[in-house]
């Protein structure tokens, strides 16, 4: 009996390691923006220092970027939480 207890023990502690995980790379996302972000504005200022024009390409990119960000941080976040509750409750 007190492997049975031993066992149901340790997937749960199992299950909750992995979820940890996957609730961290929800919570990478956030990371994720910021690095699009940056990364956007360093190709918009390549792209007004090669073209010689105003800053108009950084700010186009820069606020480009942000609808980008948002639908890369929901799928992340939405993967995350997909798996979770299917480790949770079981494939669905």
């Amino acid at each position: 009996m007190t492997q049975v207890t031993g066992n149901m023990h340790t997937r749960n502690r199992l299950t909750y390691i992995i979820n940890m995980g996957l609730a961290a790379i929800a919570g990478l996302s956030g990371c994720v923006a910021v690095l699009l972000t940056i990364g956007s504005l360093f190709l918009g200022l390549a792209l007004d220092n090669s073209l010689q024009t105003s800053p108009s390409f950084t700010v186009c990119c820069t606020i480009g970027s942000v609808p980008i960000s948002l639908v890369v941080i929901s799928v992340m976040v939405y993967r995350a939480a997909k798996a979770i509750e299917k480790r949770q409750y079981g494939s669905q």
